[in-house]
């Protein structure tokens, strides 16, 4: 999967692939049982973050 590569960027420099990995691995975990539930409320997550930066831009 692509997850990797994604979190990479924004991880610093010299960062612990085995850390990187085993946190993939549980993302992936997570994402398989609840696939739909994570989706979701990631999906909030942006939105809420969405709203939040929106409302800081109005003010």
């Amino acid at each position: 999967m692509g997850t990797i590569g994604c979190v990479n960027n924004y991880l610093p420099k010299g960062y612990s692939t085995h850390t990187l990995k085993t946190a993939n691995n549980l993302a992936s975990l997570i994402f398989k049982k609840k696939r739909l539930i994570t989706l979701l409320s990631y999906i909030e997550h942006l939105l809420l973050g969405l709203i939040a930066q929106t409302l800081r831009l109005v003010q």
